[in-house]
């Protein structure tokens, strides 16, 4: 039992260090509110929820890929792209920085709302928590295409709602690797 404020600590440091990967989940899954907005009214309101429907245009002509390639021993294992889209305001000129980017890797369900220079009204998830925001290699993109970005450019993921799993799990996850890791230390010390 003189072990046991070691083992303790361990699966807390676990259990914290799980909890800290999923802050956004978290904070995410503790949000059940719902806000609307169009993209002109973002900086003069403040939005109540994370889980929102903008309203804008979409501007395809600016669209941003960005293609992910798995690869396991050699071999493209799978590829995938997501799609960045600025969403504007009416007033929108091509010079003007954009507030919000739209990623949406469920093209045939866009299709299905996208009106063609038309203003839309998109429902998805702010990724704003914590550390959560626009990829740097997608900002990097939409900079070096001649695309200015505000400096708080959010993030919207189109039609995607957060992973309360994520959210609760990693937290266990995190427990599981400690425990792993005591048992593992403690089968050493025996031999």
């Amino acid at each position: 039992m003189k072990d046991l404020p070691t083992i303790l600590v361990t699966l807390g440091i676990g259990a914290l260090l799980g909890a800290l990967a999923a802050t956004p989940q978290l904070l995410h899954a503790m949000d059940s509110g719902h806000a609307e907005a169009k993209v002109e009214e973002l900086g003069t309101t403040s939005l109540s929820s994370r889980n929102v429907a903008l309203t804008g245009t979409l501007r395809e002509d600016l669209l941003v890929e960005l293609t992910t390639t798995t690869k396991r021993k050699g071999r493209v294992e799978s590829v995938h792209t997501d799609k960045f889209y600025p969403l504007v305001g009416a007033a929108f000129q091509p010079k003007d920085a954009v507030k919000v980017v739209v990623q949406v890797d469920d093209y045939p369900r866009l299709l299905e709302v996208l009106k063609k220079g038309q203003p839309v009204t998109l429902a998805g998830t702010l990724r704003s928590a914590a550390w959560e925001g626009l990829p740097g290699k997608v900002k990097d993109a939409f900079v070096n295409g001649g695309q200015p970005l505000a400096d708080d450019v959010l993030l919207l993921e189109f039609g995607k709602p957060h992973d309360t799993w994520k959210a609760f799990g990693y937290p266990f996850i995190g427990l599981a690797v400690a425990a792993l890791t005591i048992w593992t230390a403690k089968s050493k010390q025996k031999k």
